[in-house]
Order: structure tokens, then C-alpha cells, then sequence
């Protein structure tokens, strides 16, 4: 349901709607859920990230939210390169084969 933002919204207001939520509050409990200012990182994440960086670790965040997690990062000092891939029609259509790429790793390996 993630891979796709208008799934997602469809399915998060007919599940509040099933529920016996009116369409405003089911509107307003799905802004408040995707607004990622409400959802803050846990206290230590900006800083093991930030450490981590120093230390030369590079992470990678592989993410198929319905919203856009830059911001979140870049809020915290901790702006990335981004690679966005086109949106999923399917949950079994594969894209991570291009941030492998970008890696120099192949599919099931450990380096």
C-alpha cells in the first residue's frame, strides 16, 4: 500500500470510513499522519547518523513512504543524495536493481 501514495490515501480514509469517521476527520487524521513534523525522529538518530557519516559509514535509506522523507533528513542537518524511482504499479515490479547499481553490489550479496 505504500509503494503507492494514491493507494494509500484511498485505503487510509475507506479503513477510517469503515471505522465510522466522517470524510473531514478521516481528511485531517490523514494530513496529520503524513506530515512527517509530526512524526519526528527518535532523539539519537540525528546524531548516530551525523557520527556515523564522520566515521566514513555511508547509509543508505531505502524508503517506499507515501510521503517524501528528504525533508525529514534535511530538518536534522543530514541531507543525502536522493535517487527516486519512478512510482510502482505493481508491488512486484523491481527497482532496487538501479540503487544496487549505483552501489556496485548485486542482488543477494553482502558487500
Amino acid at each position: 500500500m505504500d509503494a503507492d501514495a494514491a493507494l494509500h490515501r484511498r485505503t487510509y480514509r475507506q479503513v477510517l470510513a469503515d471505522a465510522g469517521l466522517d470524510d473531514e476527520l478521516a481528511a485531517t487524521l490523514y494530513a496529520v499522519e503524513s506530515d512527517l513534523s509530526l512524526n519526528a525522529f527518535a532523539d539519537d538518530v540525528a546524531g548516530t547518523l551525523a557520527a556515523l557519516r564522520r566515521r566514513g559509514v555511508r547509509v543508505g535509506v531505502l524508503s517506499d513512504l507515501h510521503v517524501d522523507v528528504r525533508p525529514a533528513f534535511r530538518a536534522v542537518g543530514l541531507g543525502m543524495t536522493v535517487l527516486l524511482v519512478p512510482p510502482l504499479r505493481s508491488v512486484a515490479e523491481r527497482r532496487l536493481h538501479r540503487v544496487l547499481a549505483l552501489c556496485g553490489a548485486e542482488y543477494g550479496t553482502r558487500r
